[in-house]
């Protein structure tokens, strides 16, 4: 019998704190945690602490530029913590001595840009025309959104509506053909042309993964808000594809944003991959006396399978 029991369901309106707004910047969404320690109380509590720790260093992946955040410091969680002004519970699980659960974590606007502007750290709250998005996944003459990897679920994991380069992820038309496709792929100007046609007006990114031995490959082609892109990735599957498929999407949307904040920036625009923030010196912030901003921390009860 599993360790695990689902805790009940609750309204949606229900949130931990003020996380009710839709697409602001300062909102991370589908943060994911698995923690475990010496009880319940425990692991939930590292893992809010995980997940206000990673909402953080995504943040300031949209905020801040690359070579800006190469050279900062690792934050420290009571630090993170007061810029937090809410958590909501997408949905959880818990054991005696394990917390799993994905998390929207909301910052206080106001005090995450006087906390980078008290360290001089540059940001930019610039975000990117919306753009519609294609997984496709490419298997010999065949098609799918999906395949066997989860590759659509792997994109519908991203925070794309909180992202600088908000994103709408798409369903193929039944009648898509993986000619067409491959024919995109290659940088056929007419296949791009039908496939814009056929998605709506705006920008268009597909985003093709293809299992190609050991590795989950991916082609990014079409038009974002930096303008043409043809970018590949790959990772290796490891025995675990879905797993690879998420760090695949999530490559991918890093390098959406990466080419809109350089192009922003008058620079040369990569296709690059994400670098982690995290450094192992802890970040010393000046200290000040202020009042410690209210939060709730009341929590929201799971969603069921079924409303996932």
């Amino acid at each position: 019998m599993s360790l695990f029991a689902l805790v009940g369901l609750a309204g949606l309106g229900s949130v931990v704190g003020d996380v009710a707004a839709a697409d602001s910047l300062y909102d991370v969404a589908k943060v994911s945690v698995d923690t475990t320690a010496k009880d319940a109380v425990a692991a939930r509590n590292t893992g809010m602490a995980q997940a206000e720790m990673r909402a953080m260093n995504i943040l300031l992946e949209r905020l801040v530029s690359q070579s800006v955040r190469e050279q900062l410091p690792a934050f420290s969680h009571e630090e993170i913590e007061d810029l937090v002004s809410g958590v909501a519970v997408r949905k959880e699980q818990t054991s005696t001595t394990r917390y799993i659960a994905t998390l929207d974590v909301r910052f206080n606007e106001y005090a995450v840009k006087q906390f980078l502007a008290d360290n001089a750290i540059p940001f930019s709250e610039e975000r990117a025309p919306s753009i519609s998005i294609l997984p496709l996944m490419l298997a010999g003459d065949s098609v799918t959104s999906e395949g066997d990897v989860g590759w659509r679920q792997a994109w519908e994991g991203l925070d794309l509506s909180h992202s600088v380069t908000p994103g709408t992820i798409l369903r193929p038309r039944p009648d898509l053909a993986a000619a067409t496709v491959k024919a995109a792929l290659s940088g056929d100007a007419d296949a791009l042309a039908a496939m814009q046609s056929a998605y709506g007006y705006g920008g268009l990114v597909l985003a093709v993964g293809e299992l190609k031995g050991d590795s989950l490959t991916t082609q990014l082609v079409g038009e974002d808000g930096a303008g043409a892109i043809n970018v590949s990735l790959s990772e290796a599957v490891g025995g675990n594809a879905k797993l690879a498929a998420e760090k695949v999407a999530a490559a991918s949307l890093a390098t959406l944003e990466t080419r809109w904040k350089m192009t922003r920036s008058g620079g040369e625009v990569p296709g690059v991959r994400r670098k982690p923030l995290m450094r192992s010196r802890r970040f010393q912030a000046p200290k000040r006396p202020r009042a410690r901003r209210p939060k709730c921390r009341a929590m929201l009860l799971c969603w069921s399978s079924s409303a996932a």
